[in-house]
């Protein structure tokens, strides 16, 4: 219901000016009881039952059509343009009738290779304002809203060549090389200023305390600080943001911690540059709301239960290109930076690691206290943004803790290895597990072979050898128990053929370096005994993007291979062809007694 304003005396707008109006005191007794009755509309109020009557609704507000939402407001419009369900209108004077401003619309349209895109406004879920966001649009539904002359024109205003990913915050482009920047602007402006409530939540997350640790690297003892290196971590995001930083991992078992809040704060600096996901969508093969993102946060984190999808975020932190693919659609392929936060309440088993692992930097975050709890934290982060990101982009070299990269994920794995990442890791699988994983998984990316062969006595040696594994009580049952395990993943089988009257297993030898981190396979023997040994198929093993690479590579090799023995084969039939050729002409001459001065050595010679 609402007061029916056009009707009424002194055109009241809502409850409290019907009842503040003079007119009406001695009608108070009446306004209340019309308003609370379940009756049809009345003098003071109009009613809509909306029980089966949703249809009417539109009606109602003046949004069933265009012209009905013009003849409300157009006191107000005139003859403005205006915007009714995302398609922009004028009112023409001449013809007296409403049109659709087609030119407005086309300039939101880019045609892109061969794609066209809708650049439009959607109010911000984060905050006040709106969020550029583009949306592929089909060449027909295209054609259908301005017909061939449309495209046409906007093929002429604003063609690209391609896409191209280059983030920008201090100098932003919307195009380089007439390629279109996916990448968003940032339309915060950097101002002098506090910033209590961002710093509160810093210290709170990153303990601001000093301790030292050894790197190896350069052989001493250094100073560390997690809040400096938090500090650092966002400043090259600021001013670096195409540097390669570890899988940030905010772990707590208990709620109200602020790790939330953290992924707020990112999302309300960088936009749409950031994106918040969910499981399902890092394990989806559509991954446009993720690809060419600056950082993707993963809220309530649980990845343990596949380890490919442990390969594969940390494949996505290191690879410089990445695929956009849509729903329908072909792929975009465009420069990859990005970032990785995980958040999850299993500090233990929320994601699959082990101790060499270098990649991800691992936070135990403690429970906010009451005292420390602060209410709209989201709106105080809004006010003083402008004044961290002037800091962050003040902070000269001498200010960082890590003034120049110590490896390609910036900070030496010494400094991101928390008391957290070790009980991740001591939680995790157990060493002979962890093992046999990592060792099929390098000989498949060292041996690119598409299958390989292991029984249990085997991996039972490899595991226990000084050289390899070094895992002590490791026996046959212990390796037969993971086989089967990896069996119901899916992971092998029992290999059923047979060569004669025994078994075939396979033996490889590998090195670990300790500086790459990076198994150098080499294949030793395969094995004749009798044994039951399982298969492993590298498209079980390796991500999918990775294993498609190997194969692509290796049917190329092998393409160039026999175009190689090709070419040497026409070559010898050559050859042999003209050897042929020269007998037949040295037989030739001895049958009809010509003699030119040249032996027939002196021919053979020369041939």
């Amino acid at each position: 219901s609402y007061t029916n304003s056009d009707t009424l005396h002194g055109e009241p707008k809502g409850i409290d000016d019907l009842l503040n109006e003079p007119y009406y005191t001695d009608k108070h007794e009446d306004i209340v009881k019309e308003l609370i009755e379940d009756k049809d509309p009345g003098k003071f109020f109009f009613k809509l039952n909306l029980k089966g009557q949703l249809k009417n609704l539109n009606e109602v507000f003046h949004l069933d059509s265009v012209q009905h939402f013009y003849d409300r407001w157009k006191m107000v419009i005139m003859s403005y343009k205006f915007k009714y369900f995302d398609t922009i209108y004028r009112w023409n004077e001449k013809t007296n009738s409403i049109d659709q401003d087609v030119m407005e619309q086309i300039d939101r349209y880019y045609h892109v290779g061969d794609k066209f895109l809708y650049k439009d406004e959607r109010p911000s879920i984060r905050g006040e304002g709106y969020e550029e966001v583009l949306i592929p649009r089909s060449r027909t539904t295209v054609n259908d809203f301005f017909g061939p002359d449309g495209i046409k024109e906007i093929i002429k205003k604003r063609h690209f060549i391609d896409f191209i990913n280059k983030p920008g915050h201090l100098d932003y482009h919307e195009s380089y090389a007439n390629h279109y920047n996916l990448y968003k602007r940032i339309l915060w402006k950097p101002a002098p200023g506090e910033w209590p409530t961002i710093d509160g939540m810093l210290h709170h997350i990153f303990p601001d305390v000093d301790y030292e640790i050894f790197l190896a690297r350069e052989g001493k003892k250094v100073m560390n600080n997690l809040y400096k290196m938090a500090l650092d971590y966002l400043t090259l995001l600021w001013q670096k943001p195409m540097e390669m930083l570890p899988i940030l991992c905010l772990v707590s078992e208990e709620r109200m911690t602020g790790k939330t809040s953290f992924l707020d704060l990112l999302q309300a600096i960088f936009g749409e540059n950031v994106s918040i996901a969910d499981n399902s969508q890092i394990k989806s093969e559509f991954n446009s709301l993720l690809a060419g993102k600056l950082v993707v946060g993963v809220d309530e984190t649980a990845l343990a239960d596949n380890d490919q999808f442990t390969e594969k975020i940390k494949m996505w932190t290191t690879q410089k290109y990445m695929n956009i693919q849509y729903k329908g659609q072909d792929f975009i392929r465009v420069e990859n930076f990005m970032k990785l936060i995980l958040c999850s309440n299993n500090e233990s088993s929320f994601i699959y690691t082990d101790s060499q692992e270098v990649r991800f930097w691992v936070i135990k975050v403690e429970p906010i206290t009451e005292k420390e709890r602060i209410p709209n934290i989201l709106e105080k982060f809004y006010e003083e943004i402008p004044a961290f990101l002037y800091f962050l982009s003040s902070r000269t070299k001498d200010q960082w803790l890590v003034t120049e990269a110590e490896t390609r994920m910036w900070f030496a794995p010494e400094r991101t290895k928390t008391a957290a990442f070790d009980k991740l890791v001591a939680d995790s699988r157990s060493k002979l597990e962890k093992f046999i994983r990592a060792h099929i998984v390098n000989v498949f990316r060292e041996t690119q072979q598409d299958s390989i062969y292991y029984d249990s006595v085997t991996l039972a040696y490899l595991a226990a050898d000084k050289d390899r594994g070094k895992i002590k009580d490791t026996d046959e049952s212990k390796t037969l128990k993971i086989l089967k395990a990896l069996a119901k993943e899916g992971k092998c089988a029992v290999e059923l053929s047979k060569a004669g009257s025994s078994w075939y297993a396979e033996m490889y030898d590998y090195d670990f370096d300790e500086q790459t981190h990076l198994f150098n396979g080499t294949y030793i023997s395969r094995i004749k005994r009798k044994c039951r040994p399982n298969r492993f198929d590298m498209k079980d093993w390796l991500p999918e993007a990775e294993y498609k690479a190997i194969k692509a590579e290796r049917d190329a090799n092998r393409k160039m291979a026999e175009d190689a023995e090709a070419e040497i084969k026409a070559r010898e039939e050559y050859i042999r062809r003209q050897h042929e050729d020269t007998q037949t002409s040295i037989a030739t001459e001895q049958s009809s007694g010509a003699d030119d001065g040249n032996s027939l050595d002196d021919k053979e010679a020369a041939f």
